[in-house]
């Protein structure tokens, strides 16, 4: 995250990763987490049926996960980081992650 900080991750459609991961999936990873935990799997499952533009994906994330266009990009950095820096484990299940990761 620190080599790239011109990248802004809240403009998905101009987001390349080159060849080094896809970042669809993780940044997807990072929102599907984030929604099933603020706002519950129904509101995931509505999601997954309802936002098919960037438009209405940032527009969701805007109001269901008050977190405004401009804070996006910080938001997801920070979880990246926090994920890269923890084995890309959730919080919950990091008490438990010495016995399956050594």
């Amino acid at each position: 995250m620190t080599e790239h900080p011109d990248i802004d991750l809240g403009k998905f459609e101009f987001i390349d990763s080159g060849n080094l991961t896809e970042s669809n999936y993780l940044i997807g990873m990072i929102l599907v987490k984030m929604i099933d935990e603020k706002c519950g799997h129904d509101k995931l499952i509505e999601a997954l049926e309802s936002v098919h533009t960037n438009n209405e994906l940032i527009n969701f994330i805007n109001d269901e996960l008050s977190i405004r266009p401009d804070e996006i990009n910080a938001v997801l950095r920070n979880s990246i980081t926090y994920y890269s820096e923890n084995n890309f484990l959730p919080k919950k299940w990091q008490q438990h992650s010495h016995s399956y990761h050594k």
